[in-house]
């Protein structure tokens, strides 16, 4: 699977932090200059 960059609304980022809260299993978002996805096998991927 390719990382392709991709430009959220605040609207979608409103729901990451959603998702967050729930402390998803080996998933964990990562906040910076990207948000980026890290999941159990450790590929992460760019949103």
């Amino acid at each position: 699977m390719e990382e392709a960059e991709k430009t959220y609304t605040r609207e979608q980022m409103l729901l990451l932090d959603k998702l967050n809260e729930f402390k998803w299993p080996k998933m964990k978002i990562v906040r910076g200059k990207h948000t980026k996805i890290i999941t159990e096998n450790n590929s992460g991927f760019i949103l």
